[in-house]
């Protein structure tokens, strides 16, 4: 017996339909309370409307009723209505986060570092710097190791400076209070450690969840959308370690490094770690990621002997 071509056409339309009311039924089940959410839940909402319009209209393909005509075709358009809102929403969510020019905030423990430390901090003689650490070059994948009583971090501001200086774009991904954030004409995301998904505030700054790597990975991706050629600042890639475990940390590192092989070829990566914070695993596959290895400590960054790589 031959199945009729339409009859196949309807059943393909319903493994698809009932695929989209499926995930975005757990897509709703995920929850969250940031800004980008908003966009998420209106998608899901949006894929189920549809496919609930799209499985009328094909009962009525089977049994030619008028009625149902009308309700499918009217449950498909509340549906791209929800699409519509959805993909308006994350549009205007990362239209805020990355074309804002407004300056960046400086924290330090919840209040705004004075002027005076500042000027302490930011006076940093260029003899502090190793001349290879001043320039990345084609060292996309760099990593800086520092002590945890190191003081290492008014050489990290004056370098993040120098680059700046120099034309670069410095993206900081960080904490709350994070002393790198006085560094000039950074932009900031905060990994925020209460649970509120991917949020923008009003000032156009950006927070994400730390315990989430998809939604790091998806500030990310937009960072790279407004900037191909930035740098982004891991500060520090201990605390996401901390906070995911080495193997998302893992898989994290090398989904960014996919990004920047799509939207950034001439991005880098600036992860700042604490080794001794880690197991010797952990350490080994960071700095098996990255294209060279430099070390912090008081009297300023070198090149760590026998871990320098190039491209």
């Amino acid at each position: 017996m031959e199945i009729p071509v339409k009859a196949i056409i309807q059943g393909i339309s319903f493994c698809i339909t009932t695929g989209w009311a499926i995930y975005g039924a757990r897509l709703l089940s995920l929850g969250g309370k940031g800004s980008l959410e908003t966009s998420w839940k209106n998608l899901a909402i949006g894929a189920i409307t549809t496919a609930a319009g799209i499985l009328v209209l094909t009962v009525d393909d089977l049994i030619q009723n008028p009625f149902l005509d009308v309700l499918g075709s009217a449950i498909v358009a509340l549906g791209g209505v929800f699409m519509l809102l959805a993909i308006r929403r994350q549009y205007a969510v990362w239209k805020s986060a990355f074309t804002s020019v407004e300056p960046k905030r400086v924290f330090s423990n919840g209040a705004e570092t004075s002027s005076e430390q500042a000027s302490q901090i930011m006076g940093v003689s260029p003899s502090a710097f190793h001349p290879m650490a001043l320039d990345m070059g084609n060292r996309r994948r760099v990593l800086i190791e520092f002590g945890q009583a190191s003081d290492c971090e008014r050489h990290l501001i004056g370098y993040l400076s120098r680059m700046s200086e120099g034309g670069k774009r410095i993206v900081l991904f960080t904490k709350q209070g994070s002393s790198l954030s006085m560094a000039a004409e950074v932009k900031m995301v905060l990994l925020s450690s209460p649970n509120e998904g991917l949020h923008v505030s009003p000032d156009g700054h950006m927070s994400v969840f730390i315990s989430n790597p998809s939604l790091i990975l998806d500030a990310f991706a937009s960072v790279l959308n407004a900037d191909p050629e930035a740098v982004v600042v891991l500060d520090t890639l201990t605390d996401i370690v901390l906070s995911i475990g080495s193997s998302k940390t893992h898989s994290l590192l090398w989904q960014m490094n996919e990004l920047m092989e799509k939207k950034g070829l001439n991005a880098s990566l600036l992860l700042l770690l604490n080794p001794k914070a880690h197991d010797g695993e952990t350490c080994s596959f960071i700095e098996g990621f990255a294209n060279a290895i430099f070390y912090c400590d008081g009297d300023g960054i070198h090149p760590k002997k026998g871990n320098l790589k190039t491209l």
